[in-house]
């Protein structure tokens, strides 16, 4: 199976490293965490591994994909055509993982991006290239304030030279030696192993896909929360969005902000649901269920009634 599979591992937002849902997720150095719009909270690392890849293999892809984009590529990769699955969002990666080499990446298909529109919170972001646009419209909304001026944000932005202050950062070699006594790593040197077994990564491949941050130039800093308005921020020098460049890219501004207000007028109000019992165990035979329009059975025997437990 392997010598015809793609195996792809992603996240669907970033993750939450406190509050209600929180886990052991970390998004350093980047703001935001999962439900917000900043970079922490929807930037995530991806990886493809395929014997059917005949690029260059062990590279870092700096370029935009989207998590609708998916669906496409891996259609394409098991051989069908994306052109039957008629229209959609996400583009056909598959073509540029396979085959083109990275000299060949300027013709990347996707170039943009909408991170969200959301009226509710007041905070919507739009991204195409290296740019991306944030407004807000409602400075009271905890996602618009988040961490500007609270005393979060130094546990949450990087200190040049420093480590994360939940401890200290783990080197390159302590990381290539959990990589190479992985059990992934074992099964594909025996994979490899008429071929001669994994060859060795590029040097400094870890720094080309590191992200580095310099809050000292940052004008985002102070008490006083944010404004209502646009921000702008440039993720290829900024990834960690600290330094607002909307005074002096005034032209870049009124473009992006002329397409994310196109997609807003097309938005449709978001809809924010409660629980819904028709998907719950007692109505559904005693197993959770898709939520239907009615209840499969009104049974009230079941071992394991509503949300106690999780087959």
């Amino acid at each position: 199976m392997l010598s015809n599979s793609v195996v792809v591992f992603a996240s669907d937002n970033g993750g939450s490293p406190w509050g209600p849902i929180s886990n052991a997720g970390s998004n350093w150095p980047l703001r935001g965490s999962k439900g917000t719009i900043w970079e922490g909270g929807v930037r995530v690392p991806a990886l493809v591994w395929s014997p059917l890849l005949r690029s260059r293999r062990g590279y870092p892809v700096s370029r935009l994909v989207h998590a609708v984009d998916w669906l496409p590529t891996l259609y394409s990769a098991a051989g069908g055509d994306a052109a039957d699955l008629g229209t959609l969002d996400g583009l056909n990666l598959w073509p540029w993982l396979r085959d083109k080499k990275p000299r060949k990446w300027t013709l990347w298909p996707r170039n943009e991006l909408l991170v969200n529109v959301d009226v509710l919170s007041g905070q919507s972001a739009y991204r195409e290239g290296d740019y991306k646009l944030v407004s807000i419209t409602n400075t009271a909304g905890k996602d618009a304030s988040y961490l500007f001026g609270d005393p979060a944000f130094s546990q949450h932005i990087p200190t040049p030279g420093k480590s994360p202050p939940c401890g200290e950062a783990t080197t390159a070699k302590d990381l290539d030696a959990l990589m190479t006594s992985s059990l992934v790593w074992k099964t594909l040197q025996r994979f490899y192993s008429d071929t001669g077994g994994l060859k060795p990564l590029p040097s400094g491949w870890r720094e080309v896909t590191a992200l580095h941050c310099n809050p000292e130039n940052s004008t985002l800093f102070g008490p006083e929360g944010p404004r209502e308005g646009y921000y702008l921020f440039d993720l290829r020098q900024d990834p960690c969005e600290v330094n607002d460049l909307s005074s002096r890219l005034q032209s870049v501004l009124a473009e992006m902000a002329q397409k994310l207000n196109s997609y807003a007028e097309a938005a449709q109000p978001p809809k924010h649901h409660g629980p819904v019992p028709r998907g719950l165990p007692e109505v559904n035979d005693c197993v959770w269920a898709r939520f239907e329009d009615t209840a499969q059975t009104q049974s009230r025997r079941c071992p394991c009634p509503r949300r106690n437990c999780l087959a």
